[in-house]
Formats: structure tokens, C-alpha cells, sequence
């Protein structure tokens, strides 16, 4: 009986090297370039939602900040009520001239220097985990939420003796975990 070898024709075996190839070279790339690694994270959270049960941020963490994170409450609670806003207030946290800034509606709010270090350190309070990306902060009622792009996870300033119950309205399943007095982590239940 003869065996016959296996033959795989010449392009697919070129086909299998580029594709090993491409595929090193975007793990180089992945591992050395954090805004292309943010970048996919922040693509694949969209799918897969890794952040939720991975990011928050531990006492430890925040308590060395918590006045940088009080100084971005006071700034972007006077501007909620300086527009005579009634409902909930979104602010981005936009990457410009080499600079994070605050943004409402598009149009930048302008920081003292003790004020952009204070955002500085809240940014990287979030980008010390893995899936830590601060994207937008909101003002609602009494509370300040500090989110993350899928929207699953929020630090929350809550300036009261209650705890939130919401990751926003009407949102039933959450995680709370309390950091201290007015600050807590709060995220959508995994089911």
C-alpha cells in the first residue's frame, strides 16, 4: 500500500505565512502603541463586555485622587447649574493638544492649571486599569457619574447618605460597592 503525501497547494501555504505574519506584527503593535491597544479595547468592549466585570477602582487606588476627582464634581456641577439644567448633563472627556480636556456640547471648558492637573490625575486614576478609559462624565440630580465607553461601570459622587441604585434611571441591576462617605462603584449586574 503507498501512502500518499499530502500536498497543499503552493498560494495557501504563502496565504498561511502572511496571515502568522500580519497577525505578529499586529501584536507588536498591540503590545508598544497604548491609543491603538485603547482603540481595540474600546472596539471589542462594543462586543464583549469585558469591562464590566473587570473595571472598577479600588479604595487604594482613589484615595490619593479623591480630591482631584471632588475638584472635576465642583467644576462641572457649577457649570450644570450655571446653564439652569433640570435633567441629566453630559460632559465628554476629549484627548486635544496634548492635553485631556472637559467638553460640553462640543464647545471646551476652560480649566485653571490646578484644574487641568486635577482632570490629568482623574484620566489616569482610570488608565491604570486595564479597561480603564474615562469617557464621559454626567451631572443628574444630586450625583456626578464618571463612566467608562460601554457605559457599564461608573465611579459616582453621591453627596448624601444613600446609596445610588442606579447606574443612571430606571436601572434596577446594579453592583454597588462603596469606596467611602460620597464616592461609590457602581456597574450593571452580570447575568
Amino acid at each position: 500500500m503507498k501512502h500518499s503525501k499530502l500536498k497543499l497547494p503552493r498560494t495557501l501555504i504563502i496565504a498561511i505565512l502572511c496571515l502568522a505574519l500580519l497577525f505578529s506584527a499586529t501584536i507588536v503593535v498591540y503590545a508598544n502603541n497604548d491609543n491603538f491597544r485603547d482603540t481595540i479595547d474600546d472596539i471589542l468592549s462594543l462586543f464583549i463586555n469585558t469591562d464590566m466585570q473587570k473595571f472598577f477602582i479600588d479604595a487604594e487606588d482613589f484615595k490619593p485622587y479623591e480630591n482631584d476627582f471632588k475638584t472635576i464634581v465642583d467644576i462641572l456641577t457649577d457649570y450644570h447649574d450655571n446653564i439652569g439644567s433640570n435633567e441629566y448633563t453630559a460632559f465628554g472627556v476629549n484627548y486635544n493638544d496634548e492635553k485631556h480636556v472637559l467638553s460640553y456640547k462640543g464647545t471646551d471648558i476652560e480649566l485653571s492649571d490646578s484644574e487641568q492637573k486635577s482632570l490629568e490625575n482623574v484620566v489616569n486614576v482610570y488608565k491604570q486599569h486595564k479597561d480603564g478609559n474615562l469617557y464621559a462624565i454626567y451631572v443628574y440630580e444630586d450625583s456626578v457619574y464618571f463612566t467608562i465607553p460601554s457605559g457599564q461601570y461608573a465611579l459616582v459622587y453621591k453627596p448624601d447618605s444613600n446609596a445610588p441604585t442606579s447606574l443612571f434611571e430606571n436601572d434596577d441591576d446594579v453592583n454597588v460597592e462603596r469606596i467611602n462617605d460620597f464616592w461609590y462603584n457602581v456597574s450593571y449586574v452580570i447575568k
